[in-house]
């Protein structure tokens, strides 16, 4: 018989009900999940089933203390100072599910393996934004496209600038960033999907990565780690991914040779195109016509921008970016 991936029992069924239908809609990996709010029901289904986790409220273990939890298990506790409760950890309920799901997630990045099922095709769409030229508003672009898709879709944002200035924009307070993902990977711990989970952040329906605080961590990892990063994102649960280069490195071009469509924002003056033609004469000279045979160059509207990011989509660069994705720009 087959074994469900994600237990949860709790007496509350709507509470049940609400954080199962959270995980189901943002867990970036595939999980399989079971809710109960009846002990009698939980315990027929252990008999049967070995899940991989386990969430389930703290009155379980005082009545039903010789029962045998399944897989890695957690605890929901009404306490929010508790971290352990009979050798289990706890998780204080009484937050948000977003919280919730970020401390599930990190209590099994390591065990990422056996929570990420192989896809035979993958459906991901990775969507590369770049450009040769400066101040073109390529990050407002793709920020803006990433909200518009995301209003139906499920996108994630990957920035991977230098100097990015998300962390400005955006303040999260002690969040990890782009770097911890790539720190995973050197380790060769497997599947980073578990990992990334826990790392996303949310800018209204956008789903994005925080990108790395120092440049040396993106100078300083090699080809191979950025090539199985992007292959484990075509596992990903999400629709697109939007990809938001910086300057070019070793592995840029193997990237955007999986990208569907590229996006190359400039600006028109004489230094500008000029750029733009020393691109597509590097594109010719090394033989990558398919390549450039994606790129679609855009000259962005500029003003308009609202001053609350996540409604870029309702901004003159939403409705562009909007407008350039459906073909009718």
């Amino acid at each position: 018989m087959k074994e469900d991936i994600f237990v949860i029992y709790d007496k509350d069924e709507v509470y049940v009900r609400r954080l199962m239908k959270y995980i189901a809609n943002n867990a970036v990996i595939q999980v399989e999940i079971q809710g109960f709010s009846e002990i009698r029901q939980l315990k027929k289904y252990l008999e049967e089933h070995t899940p991989e986790m386990m969430l389930a409220a703290e009155s379980l273990l005082e009545e039903e203390p010789e029962l045998k939890l399944g897989g890695l298990s957690l605890i929901l506790t009404e306490a929010d100072e508790i971290e352990s409760i009979k050798g289990y950890k706890a998780i204080c309920k009484f937050q948000s599910c977003e919280n919730i799901m970020r401390e599930i997630f990190r209590q099994y990045a390591d065990r990422a393996p056996a929570l990420v099922k192989n896809r035979k095709e993958s459906k991901v769409e990775l969507i590369g934004v770049f450009s040769p030229v400066g101040g073109c508003g390529k990050t407002t672009f793709a920020l803006a496209l990433g909200q518009v898709l995301a209003q139906r879709e499920k996108v994630l944002y990957l920035n991977l600038e230098s100097f990015s200035g998300i962390h400005h924009l955006i303040r999260n307070e002690k969040s990890m960033t782009l770097a911890e993902l790539i720190f995973y990977l050197k380790g060769n711990r497997g599947s980073c999907l578990v990992k990334l989970a826990e790392t996303v952040k949310h800018l209204g329906n956008l789903d994005y990565v925080p990108p790395a605080l120092f440049s040396e961590d993106l100078r300083t990892t090699e080809s191979e780690i950025w090539i199985k990063l992007f292959n484990e994102l075509m596992k990903s649960e999400y629709d697109k991914v939007i990809v938001d280069f910086g300057r070019e490195e070793e592995w840029t071009m193997d990237v955007l040779a999986d990208c569907s469509r590229i996006y190359v924002p400039f600006r028109d003056d004489r230094i500008s195109r000029a750029k733009l033609e020393h691109l597509e004469m590097v594109f010719h000279v090394n033989k990558l016509d398919e390549l450039s045979s994606k790129i679609k160059k855009i000259q962005i509207p500029q003003g308009g921008e609202p001053g609350d990011l996540e409604r870029l989509a309702e901004s003159r660069v939403g409705k562009f970016a909007e407008g350039v994705y459906a073909g009718t720009l």
